[in-house]
């Protein structure tokens, strides 16, 4: 199963900014441009690279499961993926049981979350 470790937080909220940065075409792997991540931290752009790469990765393709309503099991299957808006409804805590999307490497120790499963896979180089 996998486990939440409080610095991946951190983590995401660092590459959500560095996607969102380097997204406008301000910075490339090649410079040394500083990176503002907040008034009195920055880092440069080699420093961020290097903590990018630092980072945990599948080393092979790696299914998980959710467990949840056959409407919205059924619905993410057809589709392929999850749309990001509702991504965002279930990460507002506005759920029964809060707010989130999980997933566990055991097809069973969840299922208590809904009646129906489904993969959700992870493809080798996805951040763990």
């Amino acid at each position: 199963m996998a486990s939440f470790r409080p610095q991946k937080l951190l983590t995401l909220v660092v590459l959500l900014f560095f996607t969102v940065t380097s997204s406008s075409g301000s910075i490339t792997q090649d410079d040394d441009t500083v990176i503002v991540i907040t008034p009195t931290w920055n880092v440069t752009n080699s420093q961020m690279q290097k903590f990018i790469n630092s980072l945990d990765r599948f080393e092979k393709d790696t299914w998980a499961w959710h467990w949840g309503l056959d409407k919205d099991c059924s619905r993410w299957s057809k589709q392929g993926f999850i749309d990001q808006s509702e991504l965002d409804f279930l990460n507002s805590g506005s759920g029964v049981r809060g707010g989130g999307f999980y997933t566990s490497f055991s097809s069973s120790d969840s299922r208590d979350y809904g009646p129906d499963p489904v993969g959700v896979l992870f493809t080798k180089g996805t951040l763990q």
